[in-house]
């Protein structure tokens, strides 16, 4: 017969697995619904790659209804917006605009965005674009989502960046951006999680997080 009791490795994962979904479950029962997560980094780092992990194992584990919000730049340049480093005013705004769009309209039970409003700003702020009316919207946007969001990841750069005709991939470019959006997560989501090794053990520690935050059941208020 089974020891209930027993101190096995799976068994102590499983009784993990069951504590997290019964906070889940009350989150949504008062109120605290969805979730909604953000995951911030430099190009090339892993976060799209994550949060499709993250999906998945998410909605395996945990039988909730996951939804990503991802490829914000791509779908933007579909539409002739300028990224990266070519980005102007007309661009942010079109980049402000789209996660604001998607904060109102995505819905499930856990809503995971790979990048938000913060890294918008921290475009700006490498483009060398701060300063007057934009920046004071992009600020009051920043403070708006993050006050929204229940955690927030970041991922360093650990690996070489993969070219893929999009994303940046000069050093210095990518090591800039990392220190802005560093600074700006100091300052507007002071206590965020940093992710760190493969795309697995990355996915093991949001897990770690998630299930462990039992502020997940307390609002927000900043």
């Amino acid at each position: 017969m089974r020891n209930r009791n027993s101190s096995h490795p799976a068994s102590e994962a499983w009784r993990e697995k069951r504590r997290g979904k019964a906070l889940l479950v009350r989150a949504h029962r008062i109120g605290h619904w969805p979730l909604r997560l953000g995951i911030s980094g430099a190009p090339g780092v892993g976060k799209t790659l994550l949060c499709e992990l993250i999906g998945e194992t998410v909605a395996r584990t945990l039988k909730l209804k996951v939804h990503v919000s991802k490829e914000v730049a791509r779908t933007l340049v579909k539409k002739g917006v300028k990224i990266n480093t070519e980005s102007r005013v007309e661009d942010y705004l079109a980049f402000l605009s789209e996660h604001m769009r998607r904060m109102r309209t995505c819905s499930g039970d856990l809503i995971l965005f790979d990048r938000t409003m913060l890294d918008v700003y921290a475009f700006m702020k490498v483009n060398g674009h701060t300063g007057g009316w934009l920046e004071s919207l992009t600020d009051e946007l920043v403070r708006w989502q993050t006050n929204a969001l229940r955690l927030y990841f970041y991922i360093p750069p650990e690996f070489d960046v993969q070219d893929d005709g999009i994303r940046i991939v000069d050093s210095d470019i990518i090591r800039a951006l990392d220190e802005a959006i560093l600074n700006l997560l100091r300052r507007y989501f002071p206590d965020f999680v940093t992710l760190k090794g493969d795309p697995e053990a990355r996915v093991d520690q949001f897990l770690r997080e998630l299930l462990k935050d039992k502020n997940l059941l307390v609002p927000r208020n900043r």
